[in-house]
């Protein structure tokens, strides 16, 4: 983390143009996450990966991605203690809670 330097947001738009930087992240409470979507896109943030519990809407052009945390929590908590043996092979597609014997790909 040494190498990790924290600007203040009046950057944004500079650091996305400077940088290339294209996806964007979403961490924090539902109630302002829309904002910062919003902020994203105005900056040129083309994808977001959106972890805020709640539903964003971006325009057109944006990709959006919503990584339910709870869910993928409860997923994994279920597979723990089920007696169902863990799969090896990773899943074709991803629907709800599939067993994945690693990382997803």
């Amino acid at each position: 983390w040494q190498d990790v330097i924290l600007r203040d947001i009046s950057e944004m738009r500079e650091q996305v143009k400077e940088q290339d930087i294209q996806i964007g992240i979403i961490a924090v409470p539902a109630a302002v996450a829309q904002g910062v979507a919003d902020m994203l896109v105005f900056n040129g943030i083309r994808a977001i990966l959106n972890f805020a519990p709640t539903r964003i809407v971006v325009p057109e052009g944006v990709r959006l991605r919503t990584a339910d945390l709870s869910r993928e929590l409860e997923c994994l908590s279920y597979f723990l203690t089920s007696e169902t043996p863990v799969r090896t092979e990773a899943p074709e597609k991803r629907q709800g809670c599939q067993r994945s014997g690693g990382q997803d790909k």
